[in-house]
């Protein structure tokens, strides 16, 4: 992970290295269940095999599965049975497309509560918090969602609270700004030419690197409480220029010319729209 270009363009949030906080945990908690492994969800798994933990979890795809598994992670489909050797569980899976119910919470809360995890974490967004104008989100910071899309999110956030807190089981939930990471960034981007600079005055983005959001899963796991809430973003948000400007000056290279926002909106999608919808300016956590 560390010939990654793209942890350059920001600082970690966390100093402790995955191999550090490994050794904080005790071997036979070195052990998770991942509901989901998309692109973070493998990142985790595969950082955390690397450093000697038991990883498993889910996927839908018959592919991955067999990919995933030739690579040493117990792999099943989602709806199976969690195997009995994890007690340690997280949940990247975000709400259905068409109803906004939490997959994970229909399927797997019996089991959840029957298994009674050491630890259990669930992804959010930061998207609960909706438009902070010129004001810090901070990790005490009401959630006031604005988009169908945040509304979502809290709505299933409570439902995790609803489920855990009253059996006492563990909960971390984890609201995550924008996702970047190896192949997945914007140093990629301007590389293969893909890049666009979108201006809207005033806009800024907030992100966070797949390796802090491992960092912080593993921080919370060896630092288990009844309930926290971490909002994991970089703590510096910026517009896209300034963010594509960082990178194309990386690689010494010109940026691309700016597209208003206006005429780059006819061709975004719904959810692409959503994310220009609101300014945030997210204080990055503090942990330990």
């Amino acid at each position: 992970m560390s010939n990654d270009p793209s942890l350059a363009l920001a600082p970690r949030i966390i100093d402790q290295t995955v191999e550090q906080l490994t050794a904080a945990i005790p071997t036979e908690r070195r052990n998770l269940f991942i509901l989901g492994l998309g692109y973070t969800g493998q990142y985790i798994a595969a950082s955390l095999a690397a450093a000697g933990w038991r990883i498993g979890g889910t996927s839908r795809n018959a592919e991955t599965r067999e990919r995933l598994s030739a690579a040493g992670l117990e792999t099943i489909a989602f709806g199976d049975a969690i195997p009995d050797s994890y007690d340690q569980l997280l949940s990247t899976i975000g709400p259905d497309r068409e109803d906004g119910h939490d997959p994970a919470l229909t399927t797997y809360g019996p089991a959840m509560l029957d298994r009674r995890f050491r630890w259990t974490g669930y992804f959010s967004a930061t998207s609960v918090y909706g438009d902070s104008g010129d004001d810090w989100i901070e990790q005490t910071t009401d959630p006031a969602p604005e988009t169908e899309r945040g509304q979502k999110r809290l709505v299933i956030e409570q439902a995790w609270q609803g489920l855990m807190q009253p059996a006492g089981l563990p909960l971390s939930l984890f609201r995550l700004a924008g996702i970047y990471g190896p192949e997945r960034n914007i140093i990629t981007q301007l590389q293969t030419g893909k890049a666009k600079v979108v201006d809207k005055p005033g806009h800024v983005f907030n992100r966070i690197h797949v390796e802090d959001i491992t960092r912080a899963v593993l921080y919370r796991i060896a630092n288990p409480a009844p309930l926290t809430i971490d909002n994991l973003a970089d703590g510096q948000p910026m517009t896209q220029a300034a963010w594509v400007a960082r990178a194309a000056d990386m690689l010494n290279i010109t940026a691309p010319a700016a597209i208003p926002f206006e005429q780059a909106k006819a061709k975004m999608s719904p959810m692409a729209r959503s994310f220009w919808a609101e300014r945030k300016l997210i204080r990055a956590p503090k942990f330990g």
